[in-house]
């Protein structure tokens, strides 16, 4: 009787559980003192000029879910990150006077009825005291729901190790089509 009960129980609890689900959410990380002044556009690619920009263009897609595996369609993100020199396209980064032409800074996407987007941004660098990252806040309509950095895999900094940013990274390959990376944003 014992046993039947058992296995029966087991069948409930799998039955319970959706095919894909999540238990962390993204983890925040800080927005940072260079978020950009003005309303980030939407555009579908940071660089302005692909034949003069300095650094790497790097296509990054994914997905927004929630925890329970649904799409997050609608969701707005924005994405902001230094140019190729490391400079900022903000008045409170030094030799802000020197930022890349040829790059925006910023843009912005919003995902479609699967919850995918995708967004041509640079290849991160580091600059003084920071690994290379790509800064990203989402929206849902008018409500926040997330701030957040991505790092390159394996290369947090030494002192930025942590198993909060062992879950931001994104592992950048190369195809026929140029560098390419994926993140699933879970809200």
């Amino acid at each position: 009787m014992k046993r039947r009960v058992f296995i029966q129980s087991i069948g409930l609890v799998a039955i319970s559980f959706p095919v894909w689900s999540s238990t962390w959410k993204t983890p925040e990380q800080a927005e940072g003192p260079f978020y950009p002044l003005s309303k980030i556009p939407l555009r579908q690619s940071l660089i302005l000029r692909p034949d003069q920009v300095v650094g790497s263009p790097l296509m990054l897609t994914g997905e927004v879910r929630d925890v329970q595996g649904n799409p997050v369609s609608d969701a707005r993100i924005e994405f902001w990150q230094c140019d190729g020199q490391g400079i900022y396209d903000h008045p409170l980064q030094s030799d802000y006077e020197h930022f890349d032409p040829a790059f925006s800074g910023s843009g912005a996407v919003i995902t479609d009825e699967k919850g995918r987007y995708g967004i041509q941004v640079l290849y991160p660098v580091p600059y003084p005291g920071r690994p290379p990252h790509i800064h990203a806040k989402l929206w849902k309509g008018n409500q926040h729901i997330l701030t957040t950095q991505l790092y390159l895999r394996g290369n947090t900094g030494s002192h930025w190790a942590s198993r909060e940013r062992e879950n931001l990274q994104i592992d950048p390959v190369k195809t026929k089509e140029g560098l390419e990376a994926a993140f699933v944003f879970v809200v």
